[in-house]
Order: structure tokens, then C-alpha cells, then sequence
């Protein structure tokens, strides 16, 4: 197989999203009596069935991206068995503790920056699709020094359909001016990513799973690749890595210094239904 584009997502692909998403609950946590009885666990928990749901909507036309952000606040208070909240007082309110906290920890995943340094010194041309408000995600890549790393980056804010609608793979192809039949996709989504490069006609996809234990994982009737770290990529492209390239001169793939430990761990989660995030 000739791979001479890759496509990323870019929420807990290139991003670590998790992360901050627990760094902005733990905060909230803490500025919201009515949220202090529940875990972060249990909070991450319902947060993330709020997101999800949210993100069903939005992909059935009920609602806009912009009203999501409101919905999955609603749906969080849902699952968490507490009356739900009015939509001033989530914009108002929640999003003002939750934002800020949530930006002040953004990082790369491990690896992230390491990985598109050695596409394109192999040459390769390389992407981001991704869901989300236009403005926001192009932010996260500025802040995490990924502009210079990728040739283009397409955002569902910007086009006004998310993924997996295939004319959002359709239009990275047009403004990397590569083909489908070489390029592949690496995506945490198995619905948004896997399906969405699958309907495309993409060359290849690849499942980003640190956590998965399985090598192939069977999706929509096509054995998909799973990744467990990004260097995985290299070997299924059947690329060289090289030490020059692979090796970020500081050490930490270029991410912030991470924050001291909580009494808390930090919960895991095998949530990778959308890719629309924070």
C-alpha cells in the first residue's frame, strides 16, 4: 500500500483530551456544591454520557454544534440524578469555571508531535479532521505547537458537517491534492473516524486505542488496526522512525510540564464515540 497522505483526528488522537476534560471537572467539582458527592470517576462518567448523547443529536440534525455545549451539561446533571440546570446558568456559570480549566491543561498526546515530524520527513503530507467549533480547534493546534507539523486542517465548524459524513474526508483530500487510494485516516472514533474514512474509501484506517488489547478489532465488516501507541503507525507504514526525528529536543514530545498529582487518579475512558470535545 502507497501512503502519501495521513489523516489525524485531533481530540484524543493528537490531543489529550481526557485530560483536560478531568482537570475542568475537578474544578467544577470544586466550585459546585450540588457536584462535591460524586467521584471524578463518576463525574467523567456522566460527563462523557452527556457528550456522547449530545453528539448523537447533533449528527441527527436536532441540534447545531453550538448547542451542544449546553445539551451535554444538561445531560451530565441527567445521569447525575440532580435537576437540570437552566441554559443561562450553564453558559453563565458551569462554562466559566469548566473552560479555563480546561485550556490551562491542554497537552499532547504522547508522542503526537514525534509522529508528524517523521511523516514528513518521509515525505508525506499530513492532516487534521476534526469536530468541533472551528475557532476552538484551531486554537488547541496553536497552543500545541501542531501548526507547523500538519499541511492542513478541516474543521466540522468550518464546513458545517461533522464526521463521519464523508464530504469532510472529502475535502482534506482536495486541499491536500492526494488521492483516496492513498491516503489513510488514525482516528480514537470508531464511529466518527473508522466509519467515516471507511465510507470515503480511504486506503487504510487505523484505531487509536492506547488501552485496547487487541492488535485488529473488527468494525462495520473490516478488520481495523489498532494503535496502541503512535509509533505503531510507523510500523504498519512500514516507516523508519530515525532518532534525529523521533527524539523531540525536549523530551516531553513538547507538551506543558504536567500538573502536581491529585489525591484522585485520573479516570480512563473507552468513550471514542464522536469527536466533538470539551
Amino acid at each position: 500500500m502507497h501512503v502519501s497522505a495521513v489523516l489525524f483526528d485531533l481530540d484524543n488522537t493528537l490531543f489529550d483530551h481526557v485530560h483536560s476534560l478531568h482537570q475542568a471537572l475537578i474544578s467544577c467539582r470544586a466550585s459546585f456544591e450540588e457536584l462535591q458527592p460524586f467521584s471524578p470517576a463518576q463525574l467523567a462518567e456522566a460527563y462523557w454520557r452527556g457528550h456522547d448523547r449530545a453528539y448523537a443529536k447533533h449528527v441527527a440534525r436536532e441540534i447545531t454544534i453550538q448547542q451542544t455545549d449546553i445539551v451535554k451539561v444538561k445531560l451530565f446533571y441527567k445521569y447525575l440524578g440532580l435537576a437540570e440546570p437552566r441554559s443561562r446558568w450553564v453558559r453563565d456559570e458551569f462554562r466559566r469555571i469548566y473552560k479555563p480549566a480546561y485550556r490551562d491543561s491542554r497537552r499532547a498526546v504522547a508522542g503526537s508531535k514525534d509522529i508528524l515530524r517523521t511523516l514528513r520527513a518521509h515525505g508525506k503530507k499530513v492532516g487534521v479532521v476534526t469536530n468541533g467549533e472551528h475557532s476552538e480547534q484551531m486554537d488547541k493546534i496553536e497552543i500545541l505547537g501542531l501548526a507547523e507539523l500538519v499541511d492542513c486542517v478541516v474543521t466540522s465548524g468550518e464546513m458545517g458537517y461533522s464526521k463521519p459524513d464523508m464530504r469532510i474526508f472529502q475535502h482534506a483530500l482536495v486541499k491536500l491534492n492526494v488521492q483516496r487510494s492513498e491516503t489513510v485516516m488514525v482516528g480514537d472514533s470508531v464511529q466518527a473516524d473508522v466509519k467515516g474514512a471507511i465510507a470515503a474509501g480511504f486506503a487504510g484506517v487505523f484505531l487509536f486505542a492506547p488501552e485496547a488489547r487487541e492488535d485488529i478489532r473488527e468494525v462495520f465488516g473490516r478488520k481495523v488496526p489498532v494503535l496502541r501507541t503512535m509509533g505503531d503507525l510507523l510500523t504498519h507504514l512500514e516507516l523508519e522512525s530515525g532518532a534525529q526525528v523521533i527524539s523531540g529536543e525536549s523530551g516531553m514530545d513538547g507538551q506543558v510540564p504536567p500538573e502536581p498529582k491529585t489525591a484522585q487518579p485520573e479516570p480512563s475512558s473507552t468513550h471514542s464515540i464522536s469527536g466533538l470535545r470539551s
